[in-house]
């Protein structure tokens, strides 16, 4: 039986009390793995979800953190000794496939105050053992991601990864809608692959809104799945 690999990313902000509403999400949609972020886990606690391992990076002050939610019948390893951001949230693993492949899975969160050097962002993504694909809040702004201006974070951010052979799968579709001023949207949560295998994934986003950070919906292509990957 072919299992097609689907991925949800997403700034949960409180993954705690949204757990049904969650785990009916991702059975409903046939998610795979799933990158979360913004989860809020408190350190200590052991979080469940109905057939999934969780790996997860949490803060102390119980706010931000990120998860990696992978189905049990999947195979992974946790990627260790990469290059660290001060202050990046990131969980990482290494999804095997039966055909002997392997693809690196990264989420992360980058939080509004933490400004990264275009420096920090190569040696980050020259890291990552290829084939890969990097999902997560990065909280920049650019004028190619749907906002009206470039910062210093999306000026560095994407000077790294054009450096890197990274691209990202966003179509120009706001991830962000503030509630209070509907006008007010961007793309600060963005979904990087290596270039190798962009032409493998569709990107859309979820049409039922569940906050002011959209889910996102990664599909692989109907020839790939989580057993083989193309």
């Amino acid at each position: 039986m072919k299992v097609p690999l689907h991925i949800l990313q997403w700034n949960a902000t409180s993954v705690v009390n949204k757990h049904q509403e969650l785990e009916a999400f991702l059975l409903i949609n046939r998610i795979n793995i799933a990158a979360l972020s913004e989860t809020w886990f408190r350190p200590g606690v052991n979080y469940k979800f109905r057939g999934f391992n969780i790996s997860r990076e949490v803060r102390t002050d119980e706010k931000s953190g990120v998860v990696l939610l992978v189905k049990d019948s999947l195979s992974y390893n946790v990627i260790n000794n990469l290059y660290r951001i001060n202050d990046l949230l990131q969980v990482r693993i290494q999804l095997m496939f039966h055909n002997r492949t392997q693809l690196s899975i990264i989420s992360l969160y980058n939080s509004p105050t933490n400004r990264v050097s275009a420096h920090d962002w190569k040696n980050f993504f020259n890291d990552i053992p290829k084939p890969a694909i990097v999902l997560g809040d990065f909280n920049f702004h650019h004028t190619v991601e749907m906002s009206n201006w470039t910062d210093v974070k999306g000026r560095n951010l994407l000077a790294a990864t054009n450096e890197t052979n990274f691209i990202f799968l966003n179509d120009g579709t706001p991830t962000y809608v503030n509630k209070r001023n509907s006008r007010n949207v961007s793309a600060i949560d963005v979904t990087f692959v290596s270039r190798d295998i962009a032409h493998l994934f569709d990107w859309r986003v979820d049409p039922d809104p569940k906050g002011s950070n959209l889910p996102l919906i990664i599909k692989a292509n109907k020839s790939c799945t989580v057993y083989h990957l193309c």
